[in-house]
């Protein structure tokens, strides 16, 4: 029995809500535990690695995992965001920056990439409020988003020199997290209430 077998029988005898759910993996190592983080919090999931033969009508969820690159560089990727349309969404990492780039927000290199670091992330607990602030999120990046969102996103959460660490559409369901939230280090748990009444 593996991990992924082991974690699915918690999830069951906990009986929780099951979403179904399709993590795009932009081929990164973190893609499993992306999965795994998804599962403890609910989540039915089929990791996806070819977007263009996708069914997404079978799924509730759409998880675009991190990976390396811009934005730019996952054309398949924005092409499959336009047809998901309104319904929930939630980027990690290169999955943030790609709903940022959508919207056209700036995905500029950073002055400081670091690969699992621990920062903390200031916060007003509008969103993350089950959370102090600043909370303890883990970094693997070496893009950032600056301060000035698009008026159609709203930042969530900052570092302590104002990057976005966090945002949310203001229009739809489709949350951007920055930081490693699957991560052994972060203190951040999947939460339903998110995206599902």
């Amino acid at each position: 029995m593996n991990i992924f077998n082991v974690i699915e029988l918690y999830s069951s005898k906990r009986q929780l809500k099951k979403i179904k759910t399709l993590l795009i993996n932009h081929q990164d190592s973190f893609t499993r535990n992306v999965q795994a983080w998804l599962v403890l919090g609910g989540c039915n999931v089929d990791v996806c690695d070819d977007v263009g033969s996708v069914d997404l009508n079978k799924y509730d969820f759409l998880v675009l995992g991190p990976g390396p690159g811009h934005p730019k560089d996952w054309p398949e990727t924005l092409a499959l965001m336009e047809k998901w349309e309104k319904k929930p969404m939630l980027g990690i990492c290169l999955g943030c920056q790609l709903i940022t780039h959508y919207f056209g927000g700036s995905v500029q290199k950073s002055d400081n990439p670091c690969h699992g670091e621990n920062v903390e992330m200031h916060h007003d607990k509008s969103f993350f409020d089950d959370y102090d602030s600043p909370l303890l999120v883990t970094r693997y990046n070496s893009l950032m988003i600056k301060k000035q969102l698009p008026d159609v996103l709203a930042g969530l959460g900052f570092s302590e020199n104002g990057d976005v660490l966090a945002c949310k559409a203001i229009d739809r369901r489709w949350i951007g997290m920055l930081f490693h939230p699957d991560s052994f280090l972060s203190e951040v748990k999947f939460d339903s209430r998110w995206f599902f009444d």
